[in-house]
């Protein structure tokens, strides 16, 4: 009766475990996917900030407006540069590698590996199904505790990056005014 319980418990905290290490690589997945949205968003505000750029009047950077073009300028530039360091930290995790459970083949060395052994000690004939389930729960357990840090910290340094592109649009909306003043001043 209490094995059956204690099987119990472990189908459970198997299912737990699969769970969670699902969530974690659909989340990694996820993130894969989130890098096309960075790369647009990135090039976008690159691409402003050059097209609205000019050099041709550093000369007159005493004239207020001048400096003032030249300044969110490079507050945008300064956005920008953080927001491309978040994104290669987001795109490249930095802390460990993922971990993954092994494939068929892998199982099915380990399971003949097992029987192997069962039958030069004398025991049975076929693995039982609760060492299959502990040896998985055991891998699932220690890929999702691997993987949950990662995909964490990659989570800080998508928002980080889109944080600093967000932020940066405001000197780029700065650098568009001013440019449009220049122009009707005739500078």
């Amino acid at each position: 009766m209490e094995s059956d319980k204690t099987d119990k418990v472990s189908k459970d905290f198997y299912e737990l475990c699969y769970r969670q290490y699902e969530f974690e690589m659909k989340e990694t997945d996820q993130i894969y996917q989130r890098v096309s949205v960075v790369l647009v968003l990135l090039s976008l505000l690159g691409t402003i900030i050059f097209k609205l750029g000019r050099i041709d009047i550093v000369d007159q950077i005493s004239n207020p407006i001048v400096f003032l073009y030249y300044l969110s300028i490079l507050i945008a530039l300064i956005c920008f540069a953080l927001s491309i360091s978040f994104a290669i930290l987001f795109i490249m995790p930095r802390k460990g590698k993922y971990k993954n459970l092994a494939n068929m083949k892998v199982w099915q060395n380990w399971r003949d590996e097992y029987n192997n052994y069962f039958r030069q000690t004398g025991g049975q004939d076929k693995i039982p199904n609760d060492a299959l389930l502990h040896e998985i729960t055991d891998k699932l357990a220690e890929a999702q505790t691997n993987n949950a840090p990662i995909n964490e910290k990659r989570r800080q340094y998508f928002y980080r990056c889109v944080l600093m592109a967000a932020v940066g649009i405001v000197p780029v909306a700065m650098q568009a005014i001013f440019y449009l003043l220049l122009r009707v001043k005739g500078i």
